[in-house]
């Protein structure tokens, strides 16, 4: 199960256009990630809309 590659199949059947702008967090040593280790930190999204 692709969860990522059908959350962006999703989107982009409704018009949105997806760039991928990183490392994965899970994988990263120097990022943070909840899921690595469960010591709450900081983490940020970015959305934007551009007409």
């Amino acid at each position: 199960l692709d969860l990522p590659a059908g959350a962006k199949a999703q989107l982009e059947a409704a018009g949105v256009v997806i760039e991928h702008a990183g490392p994965c967090t899970l994988e990263n040593e120097g990022l943070f990630s909840y899921r690595r280790s469960t010591t709450t930190g900081r983490f940020a999204g970015l959305v934007w809309s551009h007409e």
